[in-house]
């Protein structure tokens, strides 16, 4: 028999320990210099912020709030209308029962709001000439700057 050549095992590299710790230590100065560069490079600008959508509020009627001094009101006393509304607005007040007798009560019509928005009317509730044993209910008419806006209130007989 005859023998076969031997084959030669390819020569291994040696590698020593300290190659080994200089590859360690250019990969860290690598990886350092990456991060370096990574950390110098500025982040991207944030997104511009939007501005809040605020809804806006609901709007306020032009007469929103009226007061009678006297409710019920005997006839003959003196009655107070207060009300609020826009400063400056003109405003008017008319009366009437509501069987639709009208009353030119002394002390009713135009007038301007002040600068708070108030505006009052001071009258003497007087009962209607018609003989009447039964209270009536009164209608307050408030117009200002277009806006209307009624009032009831109970006139009591003599």
């Amino acid at each position: 028999m005859t023998s076969r050549p031997r084959k030669k095992k390819p020569a291994r590299a040696k590698v020593s320990p300290q190659h080994v710790v200089y590859a360690l230590v250019a990969l860290l100065i690598a990886t350092a210099a990456a991060r370096e560069v990574w950390r110098k490079t500025p982040p991207p600008p944030p997104p511009p912020p939007t501005a809040p959508v605020a809804s806006a509020p609901a709007p306020r009627p032009a007469i929103w709030d009226v007061a009678v001094a006297n409710d019920p009101a005997h006839s003959g006393t003196e009655q107070r209308l207060t009300i609020k509304t826009k400063p400056g607005a003109e405003c008017d007040v008319g009366l009437s029962s509501i069987e639709g007798t009208i009353d030119d009560a002394p002390g009713l019509g135009p007038k301007r709001a002040n600068f708070q928005g108030d505006v009052a009317w001071t009258w003497a509730s007087e009962f209607p000439p018609f003989e009447a044993k039964e209270p009536l209910m009164m209608k307050l008419e408030i117009v200002c700057d277009g806006a209307k806006a009624e009032h009831l209130y109970t006139l009591l007989p003599p």
